[in-house]
């Protein structure tokens, strides 16, 4: 829950059940009573210590916390209304639509690159409300307003980047297709998507109605050719549609088996582009995109790496920013294993960090955190 505070929430409700009522869990509506952690009967109380722990925390480290809701941010991830609707007919009772699934994937991708990030909606776009961002994630979003697609090509050409990821920039809210691509230098040849097959409806949700459960056939996983060393060090693998496109001034900075483009970046104005041809897997995206955020400036003098591989750590997400004077940082481990890291400002191990939620001392810039855990620190 102190995450979540840190992410800009000011308030939450926990619904309590009439105990006569929640003492029956074969009522379909009641396992929600099991999952509230309030008055479930499957936490266990060190969860209900933590809740009440995060709860005092929030009261005491208010200041901190409203500052980190309100710090500047230079990354967008475009929410695109258009894509939600304009869905396959299989897709209309899904839980997931492919532009929510790769949404949800590049907004966890991008937590995790030590910068603030935020939404932009498409109405955002066409209103030019992007000042101050250096970078807009495009993820699946295959129908967009004419005006939104217009504002993307023109924060290009000004001196922004995008990263875009397919299938995006297709067509317009009406599903009528549109070279909004074109603009930027690409163009889509072919599209290879993996088929669709229903499996069934889910179990009933209290507030929403029964989601069928989606089987994708088909779908191809690929190992990708990394030519641009700088990209990563490991290996990418892409998974799901496959796009065939063609961008003559493009460099590819990855490629398939069979030598045509996975990853490309091509210069349009003053800014630049880069475009997957297929969606990469959770980890190759936050490599990707820490590559991307690296090349379009992003400022990120603070970061957090991982002390055995002296690498940006992955499943961490912190921030840092100044309040009252003093450098205040969050840190989260999001693994279920502890993570020791090491913390730099620009370039430098920190000289001493005072975890402010244990009234922890720690000389020198490496800290250990624990699972799932959220440490609070000031950084010297």
């Amino acid at each position: 829950m102190f995450l979540q505070y840190l992410h800009g929430m000011n308030g939450i409700n926990m619904w309590m059940w009439a105990d006569s009522v929640a003492s029956e869990p074969n009522i379909p509506v009641l396992g929600f009573a099991a999952d509230n952690i309030a008055i479930s009967w499957e936490k266990p109380l060190d969860d209900v210590a933590k809740l009440l722990k995060d709860s005092l925390d929030i009261r005491r480290f208010s200041k901190e916390i409203t500052a980190f809701g309100r710090a500047p941010e230079e990354i967008g991830v475009v929410y695109s209304r258009s894509s939600t609707l304009q869905v396959p007919p299989q897709l209309i009772s899904s839980l997931f639509n492919p532009h929510i699934f790769e949404l949800r994937k590049v907004y966890e991708a991008t937590l995790e690159q030590d910068t603030f990030v935020k939404f932009v909606t498409e109405k955002q776009l066409a209103e030019g409300k992007t000042k101050g961002l250096k970078v807009i994630v495009v993820p699946a979003a295959e129908f967009v307003i004419a005006e939104a697609a217009a504002k993307l090509v023109s924060f290009v050409k000004d001196g922004g980047t995008l990263v875009v990821t397919p299938n995006s920039l297709l067509a317009d809210q009406y599903a009528g297709k549109k070279d909004y691509l074109k603009e930027l230098g690409i163009e889509v040849l072919e599209v290879k998507a993996p088929s669709i097959a229903k499996k069934g409806s889910g179990q009933s949700g209290f507030i929403q109605e029964a989601q069928d459960e989606i089987a994708y056939t088909d779908v191809k996983k690929e190992k990708l050719k990394i030519l641009d060393k700088e990209l990563s060090k490991e290996e990418l693998e892409a998974v799901g549609v496959r796009q065939t496109i063609k961008a003559p001034s493009a460099k590819v900075l990855a490629g398939f088996e069979d030598g045509t483009p996975a990853i490309i970046s091509l210069s349009s104005g003053k800014g630049n582009i880069f475009y997957l041809t297929m969606p990469l897997n959770d980890k190759s995206m936050w490599k990707v995109l820490n590559y991307a955020f690296t090349k379009s400036g992003v400022e990120r003098g603070f970061r957090v790496k991982d002390v055995l591989t002296g690498e940006p750590a992955y499943k961490v997400e912190a921030r840092m920013l100044s309040v009252g004077g003093k450098n205040i940082a969050y840190v989260f481990n999001d693994s279920k294993a502890a993570a020791q890291l090491r913390i730099e400002v620009n370039g430098k191990p920190a000289v001493s960090l005072f975890e402010k939620r244990t009234d922890q001392n720690v000389q020198g810039g490496v800290i250990t955190v624990p699972g799932g855990e959220t440490y609070l620190l000031e950084v010297k």
